[in-house]
């Protein structure tokens, strides 16, 4: 606990390779490596880097963190991996925390939701179906 928050604190400061070594050891001298790795995946994609989150979350998948479901949804959807991103998403529809679940709809729905729409969608899911749905060189789309 002490060397997790230790790490944190590294991570706070920018000492952000510190950081992560530190966590690193932590996650493979833990009883409970899917949560450090479930944290490690979100450092990361703050980094900006989420196919290296991708292995992180992938990592917490394996070690039956249930939580990292949600958090690898979200990577796969910043990796632009649509058919993955959905069935994440889609996993994510069958757990227990309503608000999970909520967010999980609202994202299966703007992912799936057909190229050709129309102004139907709320302004959040706009900005959700832009975001994740319109490469940055379509203007005609947008």
């Amino acid at each position: 606990a002490l060397l997790f928050a230790v790490s944190m604190g590294f991570y706070e400061k920018g000492e952000i390779h510190k950081a992560y070594r530190l966590l690193e050891e932590v996650t493979i001298n833990s009883s409970t490596p899917g949560k450090y790795n479930n944290v490690l995946t979100l450092w990361t994609l703050e980094q900006n880097e989420p196919m290296r989150a991708l292995g992180y979350a992938d990592y917490a998948i394996q070690q039956e963190y249930d939580a990292a479901r949600l958090t690898r949804a979200v990577v796969l959807t910043e990796t632009g991996n649509l058919n993955e991103a959905i069935a994440a998403w889609d996993s994510v529809l069958h757990t227990t925390d309503t608000i999970n679940v909520l967010l999980a709809s609202r994202m299966k729905n703007v992912l799936t939701w057909p190229a050709n729409w129309k102004l139907t969608l709320s302004d959040e899911d706009k900005y959700l179906f832009g975001r994740y749905r319109i490469p940055l060189t379509d203007s005609l789309v947008f």
